[in-house]
């Protein structure tokens, strides 16, 4: 299996910009506002390291972006960096099936 590298990704009605930065791991993600495209950001830096280390940031991103979407995912009281995510189990096929719409479109 080959991977693409879109330049853009639609997660159920929004749009994303994507931005690969070589020079950093991790990820982050802005959501689209007032006409805004939205913008995920994954870094490739260990890429060719790990091509693991790809998917992983990829997966954990567009899954968050899912789940703030959904609205299932939830600013801890105590920290703004501490998010709990909470749904049920119909909740849970939603994300997955949007998330493997999403992958769809890195599998070349």
């Amino acid at each position: 299996m080959k991977l693409k590298y879109p330049k853009k990704v639609t997660i159920g009605a929004y749009e994303f910009e994507m931005v690969y930065d070589k020079k950093t791991g991790g990820g982050s993600f802005e959501l689209p506002y007032k006409g805004k495209t939205g913008k995920i950001t994954i870094g490739t830096r260990d890429a060719n390291k790990d091509p693991g280390d790809f998917l992983s940031i990829l997966i954990h991103e567009l899954t968050e972006v899912i789940h703030v979407t959904l609205a299932q995912r939830f600013t801890h009281a105590d920290t703004n960096w501490d998010y709990l995510f909470c749904y049920r189990h119909q909740g849970h096929t939603a994300a997955c099936n949007l998330l493997a719409g999403v992958l769809k479109q890195f599998i070349g």
